[in-house]
């Protein structure tokens, strides 16, 4: 972050951020990558808050992020409630859906694979113990994340209580990051 100008905005120092981070991503060997990704599905599946929850809001990972799919089998599993997002068309707005497993998805928005039309909307309640999995670039100690710069969990986490778990690489985690009014934190990480 040395070379950032110190008279920057958040936005642009982000922006900057972004490209480190996906160049760094992109160096990890798929061998690195499986090997991280597996040790984040142990730690998730370890974790009190996911042994607790009745739905899970996860993810189906891009190229390069963490992948969860272990998780999202163990949700389903264990007989749980899985819900993974779909971007609203037209919008910086997503939801999320029930899937039943990877035949339920469909390839969507930003060429993210999403659930199918017919997928009913999860709507978390209070009667639902529900945790989501927050994927990101990078996230900070404090467990704020640097996504891909479009707002969607941070638009979706201030409409619903939930618990969250940031799922990201340990290496990816930082001392600090910037952030700006709109910025959740998740309440802890797996890296």
């Amino acid at each position: 972050m040395s070379d950032v100008k110190k008279d920057s905005t958040v936005s642009e120092i982000k922006a900057e951020l972004r490209k480190v981070f996906t160049e760094k991503r992109k160096a990890l060997s798929e061998q690195e990558k499986k090997e991280l990704s597996e040790v984040i599905c142990k730690n998730i599946c370890a974790l009190d808050v996911f042994k607790e929850a009745d739905a899970v809001l996860s993810f189906y990972p891009l190229s390069g992020e963490p992948d969860v799919r272990g998780v999202n089998g163990e949700v389903l599993r264990l007989g749980k409630i899985l819900a993974l997002p779909k971007c609203v068309k037209g919008t910086r707005e997503m939801n999320f859906y029930v899937v039943n497993g990877e035949d339920d998805l469909e390839k969507g928005s930003f060429s993210i694979m999403e659930p199918k039309e017919g997928c009913k909307l999860f709507i978390p309640t209070a009667e639902l113990k529900t945790l989501c999995i927050v994927p990101a670039l990078a996230y900070d100690r404090e467990g704020y994340r640097l996504g891909y710069g479009g707002g969607f969990y941070d638009r979706y986490l201030s409409r619903y209580s939930v618990k969250t778990v940031g799922a990201v690489y340990p290496h990816f985690i930082v001392d600090t990051l910037p952030r700006d009014e709109f910025d959740l934190a998740v309440d802890r990480l797996t890296g």
